[in-house]
């Protein structure tokens, strides 16, 4: 821990070398390394994770013999975290990423893979292997999670086929999503199907990804209440009516 410290500790001290000569002229190795007081090679190592944790413009210039930013660049503020906090942060990044084969988990991949990074540099005493879980599998459907909350969120209807186990011939289905639900790694949407007059549950794994589509009309405000429906659920749903 006290490593990573100091390393944090020297990567401030560059940077904050490198923002104040930049535009002006170079900084040369020895500079950083007399900022520093650690040897050539601890310097290589603190410019390359400069460059690869925090994508800093970190350019060598040949001709100058000297470091420089090729643009505007600062360190995160620094946070200051307790070792539970650094605990908890490792225990939330662990369990985010059981989920990144998820189309859902897209946008947040590169985000969830800079704090992992944070946390593992600021916490090297928890080895990477510290918390494991049951690797959790890609399943079919799983894609079109995204399109049903956007329709939840804009109290939209959806069109879609559903296919059946037992049935060879996919459904057409008009539906007010309510909610989308994961249950034993199966992801199902619960919602009223208006061509059946009945609240259903669908797997996503047995809807045709093509075939989705959000109605264009008026918001349709929904009373569902979730909680009150799970609670007489058996499994997913209430399997009155199945889809």
């Amino acid at each position: 821990m006290a490593e990573n410290r100091n390393q944090y500790e020297r990567l401030h001290k560059i940077n904050e070398r490198l923002n104040r000569w930049r535009g002006a002229r170079v900084v040369t190795k020895e500079e950083l390394l007399d900022l520093t007081g650690y040897s050539e090679r601890t310097l290589k190592e603190d410019l390359k994770y400069l460059r690869e944790a925090y994508q800093a413009p970190l350019q060598y210039d040949y001709r100058q013999r000297g470091y420089r930013y090729t643009a505007p660049f600062d360190l995160q503020v620094e946070l200051v975290l307790s070792d539970r906090d650094l605990r908890n942060l490792y225990g939330a990044v662990q369990t985010l990423t059981q989920f990144k084969e998820m189309g859902l988990f897209d946008d947040l991949r590169s985000t969830v893979e800079k704090i992992e990074k944070a946390v593992h540099f600021r916490a090297g005493r928890l080895p990477a292997q510290a918390l494991l879980f049951e690797e959790v599998p890609y399943f079919r459907g799983s894609q079109l999670i995204e399109i049903f909350l956007e329709a939840i969120q804009k109290q939209r209807a959806v069109h879609f086929l559903h296919q059946k186990f037992e049935n060879g011939q996919p459904e057409r289905y008009l539906v007010e999503p309510y909610v989308v639900k994961e249950h034993r790694n199966r992801w199902y949407l619960v919602g009223l199907a208006r061509n059946r007059r009945g609240i259903r549950c669908f797997g996503l794994d047995r809807v045709l990804p093509d075939s989705v589509q959000l109605v264009e009309e008026e918001p349709v405000e929904s009373t569902f209440d979730a909680e009150a429906y799970f609670r007489q659920a058996l499994g997913i749903a209430v399997y009155d009516q199945p889809a």
